[in-house]
């Protein structure tokens, strides 16, 4: 990915969700790419409700073996 912005030196904005903005910043930066983390706010906005608390709870499990899975791979 990082091949597809050498020489670009505009300004890089990464946005996706609030929970996932971790891995994928570090992600970028371990490809080279420097960008400014604009999180949306999915899990934040959803763990108010006490309905979705259970599936916010679940997508955060998975961001922490996904997170250490990348680790592993030393993609990050």
């Amino acid at each position: 990915m990082a091949h597809l912005l050498a020489g670009d030196k505009s300004r890089k904005i990464l946005l996706t969700s609030d929970y996932h903005m971790g891995r994928a910043l570090r992600a970028f930066r371990k490809a080279g790419i420097e960008a400014s983390p604009i999180p949306f706010p999915d899990a934040r906005k959803q763990i108010n409700n006490p309905i979705r608390r259970w599936s916010v709870f679940c997508l955060l499990a998975e961001e922490t073996i996904k997170f250490a899975w990348y680790k592993e791979k030393g993609w990050i």
